[in-house]
């Protein structure tokens, strides 16, 4: 009874979280919550987004010519597909190339986001214990003798939800466990784009790691949203072989929606502007800026028994509350002070780590971000009182 108290914290088994976000409605909520940036750090794209077409270079060619320049990856027209967003490229290479029943390796935690894709094919997810460096290779060495997974689903780069950067060896083990037991890779490489400026280069993706040493087995997938938000969320699959044969015959088969060839228009129309990189760097400054005025307001407050990371690009930070409490429980206290977050247990497939909090720093500019953390510190003591009188009872 008493960690059941514990974890709750006493009074909040009343009103719903929606109930609580709704009243009130003189005092605006601010959330530091979603996946993507807000569009206060996004500097106009107007003009590149409207640009009248110039140029002899195709959609394919053009987002080769990027990726090239940005991340290395060296490929060529054929080898990319675009589409809608990020989770329409997922969706496409589970349905093409996956059936239900198949298994499939997680990050833990990992995106949410794609844990609803593979939950909606019906696939059996197997979360991957991790570190700092990425995913335990001895531990998914061990899964793929139990399951023989026909997938692994990594983000190396600025990983969800904690930002975290794997190691070169991390990369390379698990290339080389997929070329040995002919295990589809997918890459997503969603918010590859933020990396702060200072930060120490990236290692190499797991689809150039593999295309160096002879393989085929990475399918490498982002979006601009990371760039752009919900402005242009078109998504891409960069692979070759077969695969990515297999991937654009399907994606011919079933069509075209309106959303995606919008996307396809609107991408190129922004690349042949020409001015990606300079948009991209603001918004990593931006970024950068938040995020270390999120990290000193949080210092100022002094929460006891509450952590975070030190990310080196992207947009979240990741929160951890001393162990036992549930972020869920807080989030309602949190809401009733007109702030909101990201509970951690969405982003685990299995056994969440509960006492998790993601935070995005990109929705609110100095003067709010500064009453927003207040809000949220208020809610934090507040709650680690009740857990703290539960556990005394």
């Amino acid at each position: 009874m008493k960690e059941h108290r514990l974890r709750r914290a006493k009074g909040m088994e009343t009103a719903s979280l929606a109930d609580l976000l709704q009243s009130d409605r003189l005092e605006e909520v601010i959330s530091f919550a979603g996946d993507w940036p807000a569009e206060s750090v996004i500097p106009s794209v107007e003009s590149a987004a409207t640009a009248a077409s110039e140029g002899l270079l195709s959609l394919g060619e053009r987002v080769c010519a990027y990726m090239g320049a940005r991340h290395g990856i060296r490929a060529v027209p054929d080898d990319v597909l675009v589409t809608s967003s990020s989770g329409a490229s997922i969706a496409l290479i589970v349905r093409t190339l996956l059936q239900p029943g198949d298994a499939v390796l997680v990050d833990s935690p990992t995106n949410p986001e794609s844990l609803r894709v593979f939950r909606q094919a019906k696939l059996r997810v197997v979360p991957v214990s991790s570190d700092s460096e990425g995913m335990l290779i001895a531990d998914v060495e061990r899964l793929v003798e139990l399951h023989h997974p026909k997938l692994i689903y990594a983000m190396p780069t600025l990983a969800v939800p904690d930002s975290r950067i794997w190691s070169e060896e991390r990369r390379m083990a698990l290339v080389d466990i997929s070329r040995r037991n002919g295990i589809l890779i997918i890459e997503d490489n969603s918010y590859g784009e933020l990396l702060f400026s200072n930060s120490p280069p990236l290692p190499p993706t797991l689809f150039e790691t593999a295309r160096r040493s002879g393989g085929s087995g990475v399918l490498c997938t982002g979006t601009f949203a990371a760039l752009f938000g919900q402005k242009l969320p078109a998504g891409w699959i960069i692979g070759s072989g077969s695969v990515m044969a297999r991937l654009v015959e399907t994606g011919s088969t079933n069509g075209h929606d309106r959303a995606e060839l919008q996307a396809q228009r609107k991408l190129e129309r922004v690349l042949q502007h020409g001015d990606l990189e300079q948009h991209a760097c603001a918004i990593r400054m931006s970024l950068e800026a938040r995020l270390h005025h999120m990290q000193a307001l949080l210092r100022q407050h002094s929460l006891n028994g509450v952590t975070w990371n030190e990310p080196q690009g992207g947009l979240f930070l990741w929160v951890e509350l001393p162990p036992g409490l549930d972020a869920e429980a807080l989030l309602r206290i949190a809401a009733a002070k007109r702030v909101t977050f990201d509970a951690g247990a969405s982003f685990y497939a299995e056994n969440p780590q509960r006492n998790r909090v993601r935070l995005n720093v990109s929705g609110q500019p100095d003067g709010r971000m500064a009453k927003g953390i207040a809000r949220f510190a208020e809610a934090v003591n507040e709650f680690l009182g009740r857990a703290s009188a539960s556990h005394s009872e």
